[in-house]
């Protein structure tokens, strides 16, 4: 197992992106700690289906975005496995709008997740990993940080935000043997685009830009998790993964 007796907490745990990679590193060995903000129910399932499968896992409801509910699930993690090996910084939301119609509540509420909570999580597990001297920091953001898209502006911009963090915290946390990487997620089928996706004039003009033909799933993004949080990517960090079936290479 690439992961056995690794501790991971996993932000937005309990649905799509979060589930999938929730599961796959506990069928590698990892001890997950379901991270949500709403759903237990969600978190409880997603920690089931671990323990069933003979994996260790707990949930805990933290609103990312909070400095101290950051903290405290860091805190929770050390408290039950006694370290912390990855933290994979997943907690998003999205909102779309055209550019002018973004309200200050819309912008707040964007960044909140998607900018201060990825910052706070890699601030909270730096100071576990920083002792520890080593560390695994898999931030996430989406590929409308390298292409625009419309009605996505400010998402677009919290999404660029990460991109740029991501480099000046690898550089900063490097003297610690901590590792902080990027995964660029292209159009994926998950609870967050259910809505939009069930228009099929949409769904095609989402599609037809990807060379692969298809819109990609949780499991398309879980292998490039499993490498990063690894010891395989010992010699890896500041980088930005694009998953996207070649949706950017055009």
């Amino acid at each position: 197992m690439r992961l056995k007796d690794k501790v991971v907490i996993v932000t937005g745990g309990a649905r799509g992106m979060g589930r999938a990679y929730s599961i796959a590193l506990a069928r590698e060995g990892a001890k997950v700690v379901v991270n949500y903000a709403n759903r237990k129910d969600a978190a409880e399932e997603v920690v089931q289906e671990i323990t069933r499968a003979g994996g260790q896992a707990v949930s805990f409801k933290a609103d990312v975005g909070n400095r101290s509910e950051a903290d405290n699930m860091v805190d929770f993690a050390i408290g039950t496995y006694a370290r912390l090996d990855v933290m994979v910084s997943n907690a998003g939301v999205v909102h779309k709008a055209s550019l002018l119609e973004h309200t200050e509540q819309d912008i707040d509420r964007i960044f909140h997740t998607n900018v201060k909570g990825n910052i706070f999580c890699t601030q909270a597990a730096a100071r576990v990993m920083m002792k520890q001297k080593s560390g695994k920091i898999i931030l996430c953001a989406s590929i409308v940080a390298v292409v625009g898209e419309p009605l996505l502006s400010v998402y677009t911009a919290s999404k660029g935000a990460i991109l740029a963090y991501t480099r000046a915290a690898a550089v900063e946390l490097a003297p610690y043997q901590i590792n902080v990487n990027c995964v660029l997620p292209g159009t994926t089928k998950t609870d967050m685009s259910k809505d939009v996706l069930a228009d099929p004039v949409v769904a095609k003009a989402l599609i037809d830009p990807i060379p692969l033909g298809r819109l990609g799933t949780p499991e398309d993004l879980v292998g490039i998790v499993l490498y990063l949080a690894s010891d395989e990517a010992a010699w890896t960090t500041g980088q930005s993964f694009i998953v996207d079936g070649g949706h950017t290479m055009k």
